[in-house]
């Protein structure tokens, strides 16, 4: 009888590619968590968005903001069946993984059972030519008699081995078996979810497209309004310069901008935490984002956007993203009220403000109520504007924001 060599070559084979296969599995799975968060987050943002438009389906005022709001659904679904996609291909290979993983444990348990099976074989036959006792008597001497006592303890220990990794082997296979199992229906339920929200998305894609060809016969009015609003951003952004230029004429004078030692502490937490700043808002969907980028409706007409334009509960209140310093209040004819905070280097723009709270000068902490979102007559949803500036240069404020 043979206890190491040839015939445990193959098992060692066998465990170290079932342990390959399912360490691969973990490997998969390692980004899943995050993958599904995100997804729970744009479903609850989807949701949201269309409360907002629910609440106003019949407003006549600020239809762009409608097909804003409809872009951002349509983005974060078109985002949530992406999510899917890569889950199903999660499954795709961690149940092909299992599968190999369930073959070569069915073969090492048989392979198992069969050698387990021998060793009863030769044992029966063994003892019924003699049995361990006369074994050990005819040994020719001592020495041989002793060497046959240890190889029968030996013998009985690797049957008892046996029948233990057998055991083991096939609960093992049991589990891997279950979890294929799982995973087979879980994917189940992701092919009839994508199938689902692509019904949705071609449905909301539909809705939108009919909805920006009514606005479309609009054409004159629209026009009028983008230029009232650019008048206005202009209005704002040159304003922003005019306190950028005259906060650097400060800084050649007395040093960073003006920053005490405590603003300039300020300063270095605000890049810092690049990523992880608090929403202006409690809760709101971006409606337009940073840069230049095509108009919702009106065609060969490109918007430039210094920050983001959040869209809100009405009345909700706007709140200070990080600690700083109210540097101006500002005023414009036709537009609502807008708050500039300091943070060293770093700038925040808070525009579409009423019901202002502070006063320049004032000393503001991280999430402290700075005014409320203007909301419009007969609307249920208010809007504002947020921007980061960075010294002279404006910054995507979406990258600056918590996700």
């Amino acid at each position: 009888m043979v206890l190491e060599g040839g015939k445990s070559n193959w098992r060692i084979v066998f465990t170290a590619a079932v342990i390959l296969l399912i360490s691969s599995c973990h490997l998969f799975a390692q980004d899943l968590t995050e993958l599904r968060e995100d997804r729970r987050n744009k479903l609850d943002e989807i949701q949201y968005t269309e409360k907002l438009l629910s609440e106003t389906a019949d407003n006549k005022k600020n239809q762009v903001n409608q097909v804003k709001l409809m872009n951002r659904q349509i983005s974060n679904r078109e985002s949530v069946i992406r999510s899917i996609r890569q889950e199903l291909e999660y499954f795709e290979k961690s149940i092909s993984s299992k599968e190999d993983t369930v073959e070569l444990l069915q073969v090492e348990v048989k392979e198992l059972k069969e050698e387990y099976g021998r060793m009863i074989v030769t044992a029966y036959m063994t003892r019924r030519s003699y049995d361990k006792a006369q074994y050990i008597l005819a040994a020719s001497d001592f020495n041989q008699a002793y060497k046959r006592i240890k190889y029968l303890q030996q013998y009985s220990r690797f049957r008892i081995q046996q029948a233990e990794e057998i055991k083991e082997k096939a609960s093992e296979l049991e589990i891997q078996v279950s979890k294929l199992e799982n995973e087979k229906t879980v994917q189940g339920r992701l092919l009839n979810q994508r199938q689902k929200e692509i019904a949705s998305l071609n449905n909301q894609k539909s809705n939108k497209d009919q909805f920006v060809k009514q606005l479309s016969r609009k054409e004159k009015e629209l026009r009028k309004e983008l230029r009232d609003k650019r008048q206005i951003y202009n209005q704002i952004e040159n304003e922003i310069r005019r306190i950028l230029a005259e906060a650097i004429g400060e800084s050649s004078e007395g040093g960073d901008f003006g920053m005490t030692p405590e603003m300039k502490i300020i300063s270095n937490e605000f890049g810092q935490n690049k990523g992880r700043h608090a929403w202006p808002v409690e809760r709101g969907v971006i409606t337009s984002k940073y840069g230049r980028h095509q108009h919702e409706v009106l065609k060969n007409i490109v918007i430039e956007n210094s920050g983001i334009d959040i869209t809100t509960d009405s009345g909700q209140s706007i709140r200070s993203v990080f600690e700083g310093k109210v540097n101006s209040i500002m005023s414009f004819k036709g537009a609502n009220l807008t708050v500039v905070i300091q943070h060293g280097e770093y700038f925040t723009v808070y525009h579409g403000l009423v019901d202002v709270l502070v006063k320049k000068g004032d000393i503001v902490s991280r999430l402290e109520p700075i005014g409320k979102a203007f909301k419009a007559d007969n609307s249920n949803r208010s809007q504002m504007q947020f921007q980061i500036w960075k010294g002279t240069d404006s910054v995507d404020p979406e990258l600056w924001l918590a996700r």
